[in-house]
């Protein structure tokens, strides 16, 4: 619990308005002390005053600690509450240095977690070009494989339509040898048959 300095300087302050009181008294018994003696000149009085300066002496050793008290309370107070408020400075520094450690703790946090989220956005599209550039090269590879086999397939039917022609027009061909052979021997045959004929002709003549 903090000291409560102005307390402490009001208790201070009554401590020194009794020392004054106590002055005060102190000075007007020897006021009655010096009254005393004007008055009284009898052989008591070295007694009297005896005890009359045994008193003040006593009063003013009680003001001279009650000062001495005053002065302790206020410079006791002042010390604590110098220390108090130096923990107190100490303290807030060490909150403010605690707050700022844990903003920058924060910002290298969140920087950190941008970095990630980042470098994870960054991976997941170098992901999806890479699985892009892959499916571009299948679709490639693909329409180049049925090109290929489109040209291979339109070759095939190409060399067969080549082989069909040339085996019709070999066909062709054969059909009009034989019929060409076959033209010459009935060709033949008639001019054997005329031949047999007019020799025929020219025996009945």
């Amino acid at each position: 619990m903090a000291i409560n300095l102005s307390l402490a300087n009001s208790q201070a302050q009554q401590l020194a308005s009794y020392a004054s009181d106590l002055r005060q008294m102190i000075k007007a018994l020897l006021n009655y002390r010096d009254k005393l003696n004007y008055s009284w000149k009898a052989q008591e009085m070295v007694y009297v005053n005896a005890a009359i300066d045994d008193i003040v002496n006593r009063l003013n050793q009680t003001t001279e600690s009650m000062d001495n008290l005053n002065n302790n309370i206020q410079s006791t107070a002042n010390q604590i509450h110098q220390e108090e408020e130096a923990k107190r400075i100490a303290a807030e520094r060490a909150a403010k240095e605690a707050e700022a450690k844990r903003q920058i703790e924060l910002i290298v946090s969140r920087e950190v977690d941008s970095k990630r989220r980042a470098e994870e956005i960054a991976s997941r599209e170098a992901g999806e070009k890479r699985q892009a550039e892959e499916m571009a090269t299948r679709e490639t590879k693909r329409q180049a494989d049925e090109k290929t086999s489109r040209e291979t397939e339109a070759k095939r039917q190409a060399e067969e339509k080549d082989l069909r022609e040339a085996e019709a027009k070999k066909q062709a061909n054969e059909k009009a040898s034989r019929e060409a052979e076959e033209k010459n021997y009935n060709n033949k045959g008639f001019l054997s048959n005329v031949s047999k004929f007019i020799s025929n002709l020219f025996k009945k003549s």
